[in-house]
């Protein structure tokens, strides 16, 4: 009766080892790029409050000020694309430490796991 008993133990630590093991692969993986993806789109939407991206797109051949002079209209297509071109920099820049943050968090369980399987 007692090996029943114990059988029964055992499987039910493998079936929560195996919830867990999976708990944690879900948590790790999934939810923490959710996590890394709104701050992302948080700091892109912050910036973007400043930099106005898609404004100043729609806006590139308009007078600066609403100086209709030739000056006024080159002035306007050169701040604007100074802008534009700073403002890509930053996005661009920030997906990538955002990327390679992602990515060192993703490594972690996996390094961790070779230095132990590798003692």
């Amino acid at each position: 009766m007692q090996v029943a008993g114990s059988h029964f133990a055992l499987v039910y630590l493998a079936e929560r080892l195996a919830f867990r093991i999976a708990e944690f692969l879900r948590r790790w993986y999934i939810l923490a790029f959710k996590e890394i993806l709104h701050a992302v789109m948080r700091r892109l939407s912050s910036l973007d409050r400043k930099f106005a991206l898609k404004i100043t797109l729609l806006h590139f051949f308009t007078p600066l000020y609403g100086d209709e002079s030739l000056i006024g209209r080159m002035l306007g297509v050169v701040f604007r694309s100074i802008r534009i071109a700073l403002a890509l920099a930053l996005y661009i820049s920030i997906l990538l430490v955002f990327a390679a943050a992602y990515l060192v968090w993703a490594l972690i369980p996996v390094f961790l796991a070779a230095k132990v399987a590798g003692m």
